[in-house]
């Protein structure tokens, strides 16, 4: 059962991924295209609105995790298990 939930983790974090990357190619794909429309302000934010995101995905991402695995920690220590 744990193998399983591990598998789903594993494709929900890639699809996330690949959705992410997606996002990120549309925003700067738009910010380019913008700046070739002379929309120098438009553009220059759109790009950076996309960048933006990008970072703070991976912050949040981040910082979940090491909540997640201090959780963990805090458990094995209170309830260790003997194997």
């Amino acid at each position: 059962m744990e193998a399983a939930l591990v598998g789903k983790g594993i494709v929900r974090s890639f699809r996330g991924q690949v959705f992410g990357f997606i996002v990120a190619m549309v925003a700067l794909l738009g910010g380019v295209g913008l700046l070739m429309l002379d929309k120098d302000i438009q553009g220059y934010s759109t790009i950076g609105a996309g960048f933006v995101a990008l970072v703070g995905a991976f912050t949040v991402g981040r910082i979940a995790q090491v909540r997640g695995l201090r959780e963990q920690a805090e458990d094995f220590s209170r309830n260790p298990r003997a194997d």
